[in-house]
């Protein structure tokens, strides 16, 4: 199946508990054969795989924000 979050902060960039939950559901559901995918503000220079089977997707640029 394939699951996709939706959320503007992404771990390890940023250390909030919710952040921290999202990443450990995503490893977990990847582990049992799921594909993955966290649309966030651009965080980094390109698509990237975070951990096998989770993948993080920019959906636009971090305008004022902080991570």
């Amino acid at each position: 199946m394939k699951i996709a979050y939706i959320y503007d902060a992404v771990y390890p960039w940023v250390k909030g508990g919710a952040e921290k939950r999202i990443y450990e559901i995503g490893k977990r559901l990847s582990d049992k054969g799921h594909e993955v995918h966290w649309l966030c503000y651009k965080v980094v220079d390109d698509n990237s795989v975070i951990e096998k089977g989770v993948f993080l997707r920019s959906v636009r640029e971090a305008e004022g924000i902080i991570c």
